[in-house]
């Protein structure tokens, strides 16, 4: 179930699948983000301002998504075992290889994705 506080009103949302909600992230939209997951894959969803739930499947993924933070340009990064980037407007999922997070990810105003890797932070992107 997820929740949102807007203009004094609490609206809640439940997720049809059921599955486990995990990590939850807002854009400058007021779009809210959230990961799904069972035993048979993990999902990314997307609850927008006019209440409208769209959800993807996240390829070859059914592990539980451990952060994630969305860039100004609308574009979502999640950790998984590896990092993941979903760009909407195209709907594609790009996986970067060279590792992940342990912990964070962070997402500044100027573009930069920042991961926290055993207390160190780096820039990703």
């Amino acid at each position: 179930m997820l929740f949102r506080s807007f203009n004094g009103l609490l609206t809640t949302y439940s997720i049809p699948t059921g599955y486990r909600i995990g990590t939850v992230a807002v854009d400058k939209e007021q779009n809210i983000w959230f990961t799904e997951t069972n035993d048979v894959y993990a999902k990314l969803g997307r609850v927008s301002l006019d209440d409208k739930l769209t959800e993807w499947i996240i390829p070859n993924q059914r592990n539980e998504v451990k952060s994630m933070t969305v860039d100004d340009n609308g574009n979502v990064f999640f950790q998984l075992n590896y990092l993941y980037r979903f760009v909407p407007s195209t709907e594609t999922f790009t996986r970067f290889d060279e590792g992940g997070c342990d912990i964070d990810i962070i997402a500044d105003h100027s573009g930069k994705i920042y991961c926290d890797r055993y207390g160190v932070r780096d820039i990703l992107q």
